[in-house]
């Protein structure tokens, strides 16, 4: 019997322990900007060697719960150089500036569900410049897409709203 409450008695202070270490993070917050000091929409904010991570908002703010010790984000975004940020665990609000990265942005080319180098790229490649979209009365990007674009079909499930269309790349 004295077996068992030793037993039992060890294995509550592991379970103790364990969620106390779970239990201390902490939140930090930020602003992401370029170097004109302007919100950067969209950027991703990873927490190095996990998947922990959010993205920041229309003025360019975030915030992620990370471990309460010093960490290392991660801050990209398409047509800017990711910047690595060390966080000490005494600091709970940072201010990162993203630089241009043009380079970047001339080589990438978005394709269905992600993105490639242009130099990995095989077949054709069409472009849409505003300069379409002049002069064209309609209500959505869909519609304003019709046939401004070679051997893409566009089906329109039926009038409703909500609806999205299917796109047919041949």
């Amino acid at each position: 019997m004295r077996f068992f409450k030793l037993c039992a008695l060890t294995l509550s202070l592991l379970l103790m322990a364990e969620f106390g270490a779970l239990a201390q993070t902490r939140t930090i917050s930020g602003k992401v900007v370029d170097s004109g000091k302007v919100p950067v929409v969209g950027a991703a904010v990873i927490q190095e060697g996990t998947r922990n991570g959010n993205t920041t908002g229309t003025n360019g703010e975030f915030s992620i719960n990370v471990p309460a010790q010093d960490v290392i984000l991660e801050v990209s975004c398409l047509g800017y150089q990711t910047e690595r940020v060390s966080v000490p665990a005494s600091q709970g609000n940072i201010v990162v500036v993203l630089k241009d990265d043009s380079f970047s942005l001339t080589e990438t080319v978005v394709v269905g569900y992600g993105t490639q180098k242009k130099v990995n790229l095989t077949g054709a490649v069409e472009q849409v410049t505003s300069d379409v979209f002049e002069g064209r009365a309609a209500t959505n990007v869909t519609q304003m897409l019709e046939g401004a674009v070679p051997n893409l079909n566009i089906t329109l499930a039926d009038g409703k709203p909500g609806r999205t269309a299917d796109f047919n790349v041949r």
